[in-house]
């Protein structure tokens, strides 16, 4: 295998233990609104630094999609974390707090933006998803 490409697996399978890895140690959404947990339990960044940490997230990603195939799994996960972190900031540029944008933006990442209809993506990797970002914008 040349370097470039054992580089380019090591970038891909990085995010993606990643994400398993919430995916396993996750707290359920549900479990914690009905425990009556808030979200205000959170110490969230303010939206300005949480917007330049999602637009950095951004680039990131948009530097790894032109080594996945489009269609397959991996590339679909790049598109639904872009597409999820990209409505989170119009949601915080629109006066949104963090927690509020990040929950209505699910519905962008479960749709690749209206690309695929809801029921397409599972809640499992929607949850990850939000917690892999709540980590991120949490002090």
């Amino acid at each position: 295998m040349k370097k470039a490409t054992k580089k380019r697996v090591f970038a891909t399978l990085v995010p993606m233990i990643c994400l398993f890895a919430c995916l396993l140690l996750h707290v359920p959404l549900q479990a914690q609104m009905t425990s009556g947990q808030s979200e205000q339990q959170y110490n969230w960044l303010d939206p300005t630094e949480a917007m330049a940490v999602l637009k950095t997230d951004i680039m990131q990603v948009h530097q790894q999609l032109p080594g996945f195939t489009e269609g397959t799994p991996l590339y679909e996960n790049a598109l639904r974390r872009v597409i999820y972190y990209k409505a989170i900031v119009a949601q915080l540029e629109q006066g949104a707090a963090v927690n509020l944008a990040m929950e209505r933006s699910l519905t962008e990442a479960a749709t690749l933006g209206g690309a695929k209809e809801v029921a397409y993506t599972s809640k499992v990797v929607l949850r990850a998803l939000y917690e892999e970002v709540r980590l991120q914008l949490t002090e």
